[in-house]
């Protein structure tokens, strides 16, 4: 239907009078002037497009392809309408569903046993395992962390499997007779240390879980200031009391026969590091921190033979890899090293949540990858090694090698004496100082 509105209907009343000036004709003076004059009374909204000098689109294709047109969008936009509004009850339910089942895993489940067995360990020796706080997931890593009863699935040695799993990451046995399978050999042992703030307890179960029985020893660090020196109330004390998480660390989580250990380390605003403030980093505190590892290790009774572990909670290695690590040939775990190039560096996937959410670029992660953990043989450990043999470097900033002794690569040696080997490696070099493969 045609329709008028005040802008139209101005066109239509300018169209109208430039029709009026065209229908006046004059004719020439051979005597008389005749005018005509024709005058179209637009009256009827019939008339308005005939006035106007259109034609109706109601008896033409156009229009009807015009209706078609319109019909179609019409379904479409109903048709669109009908789904969104399908989708909107589809997400409501899918909520609902999801509000109702998070506050059923909340409530313990009615078939639950009253009784404290077989979680009795648990609930006796660790009661705040029971608490809202901690969700049914977190229960289940925790429970299955702290069930010391169970074996080390792969504590016994199997020659021609360990031959195996060497192979896999392109290593060899140790020079055994082939003709025998009861040719002994012995795993390397692994002291594990880090430091230890409020990373999670999922991040810990899992850890232990992976690595259950395999370390010897593991010597945690907690300070009582971030990295950056602020201030932070320390979780894993011993004083006056046990507190409930050094009890889940210490509680056998990573083994039946693995010595838990948490250090503290207190400082002062600057970390007791007595620097100019313009040579002051925060990152130095990190390696100071970490060297306390080191020395709970010599405690614990390391020797040259063994290897050490440097590691943050959430840089894992695989159980596979840490079982040929122990048993395979390895040229840096050879006895009587140079110490130039001494550890081996984890070439390990970093992401959030998820191995589906790769961390891209960040400190110390390129493509998603990260250089963490490092591990070495004992012998090139400062406190474990010979210090005679391998001199101590020339440091600053406290902590970090000089140039020429190691700063700037595993080649920059020019400030070492030519008579002595390379220097011994403190839990800073471990992370910082180049000298070493993936």
């Amino acid at each position: 239907r045609f329709r008028t509105t005040p802008s139209y209907a101005l066109i239509l009343l300018s169209i109208s009078l430039i029709s009026f000036i065209i229908n006046v004709h004059l004719i020439p003076s051979s005597g008389d002037v005749n005018v005509k004059l024709t005058i179209h009374h637009a009256t009827d909204h019939q008339d308005l497009p005939q006035l106007a000098g259109f034609r109706s689109p109601r008896n033409t294709d156009q229009h009807k392809r015009n209706t078609q047109w319109g019909k179609k969008m019409a379904q479409e936009i109903k048709s669109k309408a009908l789904k969104r509004q399908a989708r909107q009850h589809i997400f409501q339910e899918v909520k609902s569903k999801a509000r109702i089942r998070r506050t059923n895993l909340r409530k313990p489940p009615a078939s639950m046993p009253q009784s404290p067995e077989p979680d009795s360990k648990l609930t006796t020796a660790y009661p705040h395992l029971n608490s809202m706080n901690h969700t049914p997931s977190l229960k289940i890593l925790l429970r299955e962390a702290l069930d010391t009863q169970r074996p080390i699935p792969d504590d016994e040695i199997i020659p021609s499997l360990e031959r195996e799993r060497c192979r896999r990451y392109g290593l060899e046995l140790p020079s055994i007779d082939d003709e025998s399978e009861s040719t002994p050999l012995t795993r390397r042992r692994i002291f594990a240390g880090g430091m230890l703030a409020d990373d999670s307890l999922q991040v810990l179960a899992i850890h232990a879980i992976e690595t259950y029985g395999i370390y010897t020893h593991v010597a945690f660090v907690e300070s009582n200031r971030t990295h950056d020196y602020s201030p932070r109330t320390m979780k894993y004390v011993n004083t006056p009391n046990p507190s409930e998480p050094l009890q889940l660390l210490q509680g056998g989580m990573f083994g039946p026969t693995t010595r838990v250990t948490v250090d503290p380390y207190l400082v002062d605003k600057r970390g007791n590091i007595t620097l100019p403030k313009e040579e002051f980093i925060p990152i130095s505190g990190q390696q100071l921190q970490r060297n306390v590892a080191l020395a709970r290790w010599k405690k614990e009774g390391m020797t040259r033979h063994d290897l050490g572990l440097i590691m943050d909670v959430d840089e894992i290695l695989s159980r596979d890899f840490l079982r040929a690590l122990q048993i395979c040939d390895i040229p840096e775990f050879r006895h009587d090293q140079s110490c130039q190039r001494p550890k081996l560096m984890g070439n390990g996937l970093a992401f959030e949540g998820s191995p589906e959410c790769v961390f891209g670029h960040g400190l110390g992660v390129t493509n998603g990858q990260i250089w963490h953990p490092e591990i070495m043989l004992g012998e090139c450990i400062e406190g474990i090694g010979d210090a005679v043999r391998h001199p101590p470097p020339r440091r600053k900033w406290v902590v970090f090698r000089d140039d020429g002794y190691g700063g700037l690569g595993e080649n920059d040696y020019d400030d070492k004496p030519a008579n002595v080997s390379y220097p011994l490696w403190n839990a800073g070099d471990f992370r910082q100082t180049s000298g070493g493969r993936q």
